[in-house]
């Protein structure tokens, strides 16, 4: 059985309508995922309290934050990856952390450039397939669909007014998304 996942593209406003759903239902935390030089943990209580949320800096969706979704009681397992070449590194992912979910918000990456984004889990806990299904209800409320993704209202008038709707600008327009 495939993991649990959705591709969607949003903007800031498109993500702030699911996120009040769930943030209504349920009290949540966010933290960076990665693999980081210091085993410190900086979550926010809301998706909206992230300054970036709706801007892809990156042109590749990979390359874009990705955040662990839980329980606000929820506290990141870190696990340590001792580096090849030297010294340790922290890794704050799903492996340790199976109550959880990822959000990969994605977004405008340039003027006319939308970054796709992803909301998935690995993990077949409860609390992680409860909260993925929070999450995926939300998105069918609030977003359309449209091929294989969910859009939401605003992205769908960027891609309605030409913009490129992708997942990584190195891909040929061909895998773009489009209505036809």
């Amino acid at each position: 059985m495939a993991s649990p996942g959705i591709q969607f593209f949003a903007t800031r406003e498109d993500v702030k309508e699911v996120t009040e759903i769930v943030e209504t239902q349920r009290p949540l935390t966010y933290v960076l995922t990665g693999l980081f030089d210091e085993p410190l943990v900086d979550g926010v209580d809301s998706l909206l309290d992230i300054p970036e949320l709706g801007i892809a800096r990156a042109g590749d969706a990979v390359q874009c934050p990705a955040y662990l979704v839980g329980a606000r009681s929820f506290v990141p397992a870190i696990r340590s990856v001792v580096q090849r070449r030297g010294g340790t590194k922290y890794a704050i992912d799903q492996l340790e952390n199976p109550q959880t979910i990822i959000i990969r918000p994605g977004g405008v990456f340039a003027a006319s450039v939308m970054i796709a984004g992803t909301l998935s889990t690995v993990s077949k806990d409860p609390a992680s397939l409860e909260l993925y299904r929070l999450f995926l209800a939300a998105f069918r409320r609030r977003f359309e669909s449209i091929k294989s993704y969910r859009v939401g209202r605003n992205a769908a008038h960027l891609l309605d007014t030409g913009s490129r709707l992708t997942a990584n600008i190195r891909s040929p327009t061909l895998y773009d998304l489009t209505r036809a």
